[in-house]
């Protein structure tokens, strides 16, 4: 029989005693070191679009790296009759990606074409973390820009979005949302790209209190950080 060594527990021991970051907090500094408090030209937040009773106005540095939003994904592209008599065509997008605030997601997104060739784009994008945990699931209306891009194929190249005030979740649960949506096609795929602001409460993270949580029931905290 070969020998085999007793397992440890101090190792175990030395790592619950170690003070550690919490996923939040981590988000939180990656924002802050990636956007330093550089403002989005053009981009501004409306706080009377809000139903948050903490925004206001002039938002500070640190505020402003926190509400930076930057989110990816990739996938494939269909397009679709208009499901109404005012609509020519509708374009469906599904993908896999990830944002600065959730490692790995996923969305859908549809852009539709108005029969009024003066008419704007419209649709909306719908993305969520795939780790459940968080609860998180943000959804964005899209409006044309003007004048708006295409490519070669008369496919959109660039939209702008605001927060859609029926469909959230998680940490998302109270936002206040703008920026623009830029996608490039490849074959019968596309990557799309969300670059804005997104503020949000910071109260409803089903993360935030997971350091709170201890064997035995004591309370202790490893930080003493503020909402993400």
């Amino acid at each position: 029989m070969e020998r085999r060594d007793l397992l440890s527990v101090i190792p175990i021991i030395e790592q619950a005693q170690r003070p550690t970051v919490s996923t939040p907090a981590l988000i939180q500094a990656a924002a802050l070191s990636e956007f330093p408090s550089r403002p989005i030209p053009g981009l501004t937040l409306n706080a009377a679009n809000s139903s948050s009773p903490l925004i206001g106005t002039g938002p500070t540095r640190r505020e402003l790296a926190r509400e930076r939003f930057r989110a990816s994904f990739e996938g494939p592209v269909s397009v679709g009759p208009g499901r109404f008599s005012d609509q020519v065509k509708t374009l469906y997008f599904r993908g896999l990606g990830s944002s600065n605030t959730f490692l790995h997601g996923d969305f859908q997104m549809a852009i539709v074409f108005p029969k009024d060739p003066t008419a704007p784009l419209f649709g909306e994008a719908v993305m969520q973390d795939k780790n459940t945990n968080s609860q998180a699931i943000a959804a964005f209306p899209l409006k044309g820009v003007t004048p708006q891009t295409y490519d070669r194929l008369g496919r959109p190249t660039q939209l702008t979005f605001s927060q859609d005030p029926n469909i959230y979740s998680g940490i998302f649960f109270v936002n206040t949302s703008s920026g623009t949506v830029n996608i490039h096609y490849s074959k019968g795929s596309a990557k799309v790209v969300f670059n804005g602001l997104v503020y949000t409460i910071g109260l409803t993270s089903p993360l935030t209190n997971s350091d709170l949580y201890s064997r035995g029931g004591r309370i202790t905290p490893r930080s003493g950080r503020a909402p993400t």
